[in-house]
């Protein structure tokens, strides 16, 4: 009974297990790129904060080179709700909000206690922005008024050990990525936790050092593990995570398009790779 039961098991195991095809591999002039935004119109955004620029692409692979002034070294990047590019700049101390021509509309300025790793808009007033040495996540309006702090350093409950990135899906369901503590936090738009996603580990379902987070329109989502080279896939939060069967090195930040691709930053290489999830 017990060797049937362990072939259920790992036959259900293989069944699960998402079959990923890399379609798209594109390369700029980068130096350990970061974060990744797809806007509306399918353009995909890398932040390359080495060398003070942000590279737009388009699907062909060919990109302009995105630059201003005030930019210091882009961090975290995320689509606007009007077609637009969000920016976190950690060298600059702000916030940079884009339009849908990627002309330079609003500036926020944070205060230097501020390590502004990532944003989110939840609508076209509110922000959510990831704090990562405070450890917490501000929610604050365009105009840079804070209106919540959600966290503070800790291992348990809604407590984060540097955070990272986040992400939202269009139940207003928000994924941030607690790095030091190898999950994935859960909270709604209210700013209420909803509990956690996966432990700390190096199994399947496990996170040991999770950087990016993505989540597409049919509840699933993804993480990246940078120290491990993998991609998890959750096909639903109450699912256990699988790992893509590819191999990459130090994958950072990621995101869905419109058509289903999921596109990621590997770090390490530079190359912007374009998969296709089944």
């Amino acid at each position: 009974m017990r060797k049937i039961i362990l072939l259920l098991t790992l036959s259900l195991s293989v069944l699960s297990q998402p079959m990923a095809e890399i379609t798209h591999r594109f390369q700029g002039e980068m130096d350990r790129p970061t974060d990744i935004a797809v806007l509306n119109d399918g353009r995909i955004c890398v932040a390359d904060g080495v060398n003070n620029q942000v590279l737009v692409f388009k699907r062909d692979g060919s990109y302009v080179t995105l630059t201003f002034p005030q930019m210091k070294r882009p961090l975290g990047l995320a689509a606007d709700f009007n077609g637009g590019l969000l920016i976190t700049d950690t060298q600059a101390d702000a916030i940079f909000i884009l339009d849908k021509y990627l002309t330079l509309k609003i500036h926020i300025p944070l205060s230097q206690e501020v390590d502004a790793t990532d944003v989110l808009a939840m609508d076209q007033e509110v922000l959510w922005v990831v704090d990562n040495d405070g450890h917490q996540i501000i929610v604050m309006d365009r105009q840079g008024h804070i209106k919540q702090r959600l966290g503070s350093k800790g291992s348990t409950g809604p407590a984060f050990n540097y955070p990272s990135t986040i992400a939202g899906n269009s139940n207003n369901q928000i994924f941030i990525c607690d790095v030091l503590n190898g999950r994935i936090q859960l909270y709604d738009s209210e700013g209420i936790y909803r509990g956690q996603i996966a432990d700390w580990g190096i199994t399947p379902g496990s996170l040991f050092r999770p950087k990016g987070v993505a989540a597409n329109q049919s509840g699933a989502f993804v993480v990246t593990d940078s120290f491990t080279g993998t991609i998890h896939y959750f096909r639903t939060q109450s699912s256990v995570g699988s790992v893509l069967p590819l191999k990459f090195k130090n994958p950072l930040g990621v995101a869905w398009d419109n058509e289903g691709i999921l596109w990621v930053v590997e770090s390490g290489t530079g190359n912007i790779l374009g998969i296709k999830v089944q």
